[in-house]
């Protein structure tokens, strides 16, 4: 993020600050709803079932919910990227009260319906033109 926000950025903790905002530095408590995690335990539940019921192999079932979960994470990582850009550029109201409550949840929805395509797709439920098998 340093090379997007000049002035620097860094991390504390939980803490990660943008010290050049147009509202000076700020401070985002990155806590556990702000990561993909949140949206890995239903996918989770969704190979779970899918592996007991369709009779999928558990290698496979791994491999989709591994690929799941890391372009969710990478997707969520823009989020965050996103936000702090905005945040730096425009300020806390608009830049973080826009891109937090409204793109950023935009984004993570995207990301999970990206995800739970990638399992159906992994797991052979939904063929190449998006056919249901």
């Amino acid at each position: 993020m340093g090379s997007l926000l000049p002035g620097g950025v860094f991390a504390v903790d939980t803490k990660f600050v943008i010290l050049n905002s147009v509202d000076g530095p700020v401070a985002f408590d990155v806590t556990a709803e702000c990561t993909a995690l949140v949206l890995v335990v239903p996918l989770a539940l969704l190979v779970g079932f899918m592996t007991l019921h369709r009779g999928t192999s558990l290698v496979r079932s791994a491999l989709a919910l591994t690929l799941s979960v890391v372009v969710m994470a990478f997707i969520n990582q823009g989020r965050l990227g996103l936000i702090a850009w905005a945040t730096h550029y425009w300020g806390i109201d608009p830049g973080y009260e826009v891109t937090h409550a409204l793109l950023g949840s935009l984004l993570s929805l995207i990301g999970f319906a990206f995800g739970v395509l990638l399992v159906l797709r992994t797991l052979g439920v939904v063929g190449g033109k998006g056919h249901v098998r």
